[in-house]
């Protein structure tokens, strides 16, 4: 096993050697979980490892079309769109076991003045992480992932409903994405068929909480990359045409808290209800009802926290810390909900709300919250601009 970052480095010099690596994607993750980088030469990266990558500052704030709006105080025309810079750890380098010749390793955005990016997930989680550290909590974290492979829009891939062997799906994918990972360092814990016909579930093995969101991009990355190869469309949007149940992205946490007291489980729910526009971000999210209670269960001087969710297109370092702050906010318990938890009906009001929501700025990070705020309104605005009050009482009957 190769741990340290000599040994990381040692291990891609000896793959370059060989051959068997001749690319390394220099990676960072979305404000929607999406895999972003630059593919370098392997050669290159390992005479440049402590160098910085620019990008363009929008695409931390990118909506889902990937577009870069003004609202965003971010980036946009005024600002002039600057480069942001992405430092990478060498430490975290591993092969991309789904594609042969090609390594990976995350970053950490930071933007032209050398700081971390206040708007990157990664940097709202890490801010979340070491606040939990200062109030004597450990969390661990496990991933349950589910998607849709599809032919087109109205058509799933074929997945048998009892179960999966080896080959048993109709295009062979899910078993090379279980091979893909585990040979990426990624462990898998299950890989099954969903409740209905071309869904699937990833369950990834719990890790410390950033590990396990980098683990979660990288899953959902494979999974489209192993399913282009073999000729379909690997889905992590939630689907409302001929879809029986939600994708979902669910989050199972444990935590260390001695001597702290138990949060109740409908206190967790109202505190990820106020960030539930995070957790679900887009509107067809929002039509599949609001996230469950959570089940919450001590386990010696531990407590599992299960029954998380949020929809799959989110993401998962975003995910992680807003789930791991509603829990250790209600620890805390210094501050009171904003309103009940049925008031978020749209993905707007959900944002208002979220606007609110005084312990979301303070944990993830003010200048993150007011970034989000705008591209979720947007997308509810987007909707309301395209379908009318008589589209939506005659299908969905709920105007």
């Amino acid at each position: 096993m190769i741990t340290t970052q000599v040994d990381r480095l040692a291990w891609l010099r000896s793959a370059v050697h060989a051959g068997t690596v001749h690319t390394v994607r220099a990676s960072f993750a979305d404000r929607l979980g999406h895999w972003r980088g630059k593919r370098v030469p392997a050669e290159h990266f390992l005479t440049h490892a402590d160098q910085e990558l620019g990008f363009c500052d929008g695409m931390l704030v990118c909506d889902v079309r990937c577009d870069i709006i003004e609202e965003t105080p971010y980036s946009n025309y005024g600002t002039g769109y600057p480069d942001f810079h992405v430092r990478f750890d060498p430490a975290r380098l591993r092969p991309v076991g789904w594609l042969s010749g090609e390594a990976y390793v995350f970053g950490e955005p930071h933007d032209h003045d050398g700081r971390p990016s206040p708007v990157s997930p990664r940097h709202a989680l890490r801010r979340v992480i070491d606040r939990l550290e200062s109030m004597g909590i450990r969390a661990r974290v496990g991933l349950r992932l589910g998607g849709r492979f599809m032919h087109d829009p109205d058509h799933a891939a074929l997945i048998p409903s009892g179960g999966l062997g080896p080959g048993d799906d109709e295009v062979g994918a899910l078993s090379r994405i279980g091979s893909g990972l585990q040979a990426s360092e990624i462990p898998v814990l299950a890989i099954d068929s969903g409740p209905e016909a071309g869904a699937f579930r990833l369950t990834l093995t719990s890790d410390e909480p950033m590990a396990s969101a980098e683990a979660g991009v990288v899953a959902k990355a494979a999974a489209k990359e192993i399913a282009r190869q073999a000729g379909v469309t690997a889905s992590f949007m939630t689907l409302q045409r001929h879809a029986l149940a939600p994708s979902l992205l669910e989050p199972m946490v444990d935590l260390e808290i001695t001597g702290l007291l138990q949060p109740a489980a409908s206190a967790v729910q109202r505190r990820l209800s106020e960030v539930r526009a995070l957790l679900q971000p887009s509107v067809n999210a929002f039509k599949a009802g609001p996230p469950p209670a959570p089940t919450i269960r001590p386990e010696g001087r531990s407590l599992r926290v299960s029954g998380l969710s949020a929809s799959s297109e989110a993401d998962p370092f975003t995910v992680i810390a807003a789930a791991l702050a509603a829990i250790a906010v209600t620890i805390d318990s210094s501050h009171e909900p904003v309103g009940s938890i049925a008031d978020a009906e749209g993905l707007e009001m959900a944002a208002e709300r979220l606007a609110r929501t005084a312990w979301a700025g303070e944990w993830l990070g003010p200048e993150f919250v007011a970034n989000a705020l705008p591209l979720l309104a947007r997308e509810d605005r987007l909707l309301q601009s395209c379908v009318t009050d008589w589209e939506v009482e005659r299908y969905w009957g709920t105007a």
